[in-house]
């Protein structure tokens, strides 16, 4: 399979992830002369991520996770037609269904369009002292944009919070002192870096925070060496689309998350 780095950076950036801190996962690979054509990746709670070299791989891709009986993995996300074949074929299964629960749209950019007039207030790096609202502010996130429900749990949110602090992968934008929005990245395995989460306290929506800081935090990081930098909206999502489109990003592909039926 034809390594598509933006395309499969979701997948990419978990492998990362697991080959720097490893941890307990569910991994399976299908391979032909040599070459892998389609791998699954499980790191709970999240849904079994995938990557295929088409959607007839990722079919077989299905096949071969519910053959190798691994764990009861809560639903599976990728790139909308391997994603929405694979969930097709795995409902084909006896007993198993599928319904779908986010659907993404993934733009990218390696260029920044800065707003026309920028919000006023200074990014700078979350830290230690700010945990406990930041765990707040993500938990509120979280259930605002419908996460599944393992991703909205208390517990989850503060074990995430704690490991970008610690990775240094949070940001905040003050205005005069006071939080008002609230934006990370993630490393995508080879030369590109994800925004996200992007949330703004909703009081201070409407004011230009979230595109100054998205736009302020993308230009560093492609400064310090990212080739492109990359977004996840929610399709269903308007005012975030057009936030990002202003900025320069445009899309390159989309994502669905589907869960699982039991």
């Amino acid at each position: 399979m034809a390594l598509r780095e933006v395309e499969n950076s979701l997948f990419l950036g978990v492998a990362k992830r697991l080959s720097e801190k490893p941890a307990a996962v569910f991994m399976i690979a299908l391979q032909a002369d040599g070459t892998v054509e389609a791998a699954a990746l499980w790191t709970p709670p999240f849904p079994l991520s995938i990557c295929a070299a088409d959607e007839e791989r990722a079919e077989q891709l299905a096949d071969a996770v519910l053959d190798a009986a691994g764990p009861p993995v809560p639903g599976v996300i990728g790139l909308w037609g391997h994603a929405t074949r694979f969930a097709e074929r795995w409902a084909a299964r006896p007993g198993q269904a599928f319904r779908p629960e986010l659907e993404m749209t993934f733009y990218t950019l390696d260029r920044v369009v800065p707003p026309p007039v920028p919000a006023p207030g200074i990014l700078r790096p979350a830290a230690a002292r700010d945990r406990d609202w930041l765990i707040d502010w993500h938990v509120a996130f979280a259930e605002e944009a419908a996460l599944p429900v393992a991703e909205r749990s208390r517990d989850h949110v503060a074990e995430l919070v704690r490991r970008k602090l610690a990775e240094s992968l949070l940001y905040v934008w003050e205005d005069r002192g006071r939080p008002v929005s609230v934006l990370g990245y993630t490393p995508t395995g080879i030369s590109g870096v994800r925004i996200g989460p992007v949330m703004t306290a909703p009081a201070e929506r409407g004011r230009g925070y979230a595109g100054t800081a998205v736009a302020t935090l993308t230009q560093r990081l492609l400064n310090v060496g990212a080739r492109w930098c990359g977004v996840f909206a929610d399709i269903a999502n308007p005012q975030s689309n057009r936030l990002y489109q202003r900025l320069g990003f445009r899309e390159v592909c989309r994502f669905r998350s589907l869960a699982f039926l039991r």
